[in-house]
C-alpha cells in the first residue's frame, strides 16, 4: 500500500530537490540598428579570433584544464584583443 492511500505523509527531501541545477532558455530576436549591427559584429569576430588564439595555445602546451589554460592565457587575451575581463575568462573555457 502506498503512502497517499494509507493516509500517511510522503516526505520529500527538498534540501536535495534545491540543489538540482535548473537550465532556462531565451530565444530572441535582435534587431540592432546598423551601428549596433557593425559593433555586435566585432565584437563577434574579435571574441572568435581569441578563442582561436587560446585553442592554438592549448593544443601547443597540451593544456586542456580550463583553469590552468585561463591562468596561461588571460593576460595575453586581455591585452592582444583588448577584451574586458568577463569575455577573457569565459573564451578560456570556450
Amino acid at each position: 500500500m502506498e503512502a497517499a492511500e494509507s493516509g500517511e505523509r510522503s516526505h520529500i527531501n527538498t534540501q536535495k530537490m534545491n540543489q538540482i541545477p535548473m537550465l532556462l532558455t531565451l530565444k530572441a530576436k535582435l534587431q540592432p540598428t546598423e551601428e549596433q549591427r557593425v559593433k555586435l559584429l566585432s565584437t563577434m569576430e574579435t571574441f572568435n579570433a581569441a578563442c582561436d588564439t587560446i585553442s592554438r595555445v592549448a593544443y601547443e602546451s597540451k593544456t586542456f584544464n580550463k583553469y590552468k589554460l585561463q591562468h596561461q592565457v588571460y593576460y595575453q587575451i586581455r591585452e592582444q584583443y583588448k577584451q574586458p575581463a568577463q569575455l577573457a575568462s569565459g573564451q578560456s573555457a570556450r
